[in-house]
């Protein structure tokens, strides 16, 4: 099974920090989590993660995200900028939706509803990855859990997810 992973960074970690101060996504597990749940012999043909910063404060983390094998996709922004980065996310996925069996789409937003359905029809598995969900906080828009072929919700109370 080809895969293609496409982690918006930014609104996980913004969803993570408000259900669990202090927590952080493994992306390390994150990818080990995603080839568990293929059931299959996997080759992963492209990790694409998303975010923003402004004054190269996201150095480390991109840093490690190439070491674990992430292709980065950050943008320097104005401090009082956050964009939304669905748009691209989005274009990456229909650019190489032609080699990919699987999208496993890391993201906690209703927005890509339509292209969810549009990948369902022509084939394509789609796991969505989302960061946790609460009694007090819902980061996950209930729409989104019922169209994927599988709606991974991570959380946990150990600090990590």
């Amino acid at each position: 099974m080809r895969i293609g992973i496409f982690v918006d960074v930014a609104s996980q970690f913004d969803a993570l920090a408000f259900l669990m101060k202090g927590c952080r996504i493994d992306y390390g597990q994150y990818w080990k989590f995603i080839e568990k749940y293929s059931n299959r012999p996997t080759e992963i043909v492209s990790a694409l993660a998303y975010g923003f910063q402004s004054n190269n404060e996201a150095e480390p983390f991109i840093y490690k995200l190439k070491s674990l094998g992430y292709t980065p996709k950050f943008i320097t922004v104005e401090p009082q900028n956050k964009p939304n980065r669905n748009i691209e996310i989005a274009i990456d996925i229909l650019q190489m939706k032609s080699r990919l069996d699987i999208v496993v789409l890391g993201s906690n937003s209703p927005e890509f509803i339509p292209l969810i359905d549009h990948l369902y029809s022509i084939g394509i598995q789609v796991y969505v990855v989302a960061v946790g969900l609460t009694h007090d906080y819902a980061a996950v828009n209930i729409e989104l859990t019922k169209i994927p072929h599988m709606f991974i919700r991570k959380s946990n109370e150990n600090g990590t997810t």
